[in-house]
């Protein structure tokens, strides 16, 4: 329980307004495919879980990051 709560902090820290991207996950063009593959399996960990918030802005946050993580797992083809 209390590492969720960790969780959901962080997840509380992040600007609404700013769409996901790369520089989001902390990804750049000089990592390989493996370190960026890591990265966002994690971020995936983290986001997926509060895709069920009942903070309708968390959840609809978490829903967006999880579909980001998606497309750019299909870009790297992982």
């Amino acid at each position: 329980k209390d590492m969720k709560n960790k969780i959901v902090a962080k997840v509380g820290k992040v600007d609404l307004s700013e769409k996901p991207s790369e520089e989001s996950f902390g990804i750049n063009d000089d990592m390989q495919k493996s370190e960026k593959c890591k990265i966002l399996r994690k971020e995936y960990t983290k986001w997926n879980s509060q895709t069920t918030q009942k903070d309708p802005k968390r959840k609809k946050r978490a829903k967006e990051m999880v579909k980001a993580i998606a497309t750019l797992r299909k870009k790297y083809n992982f």
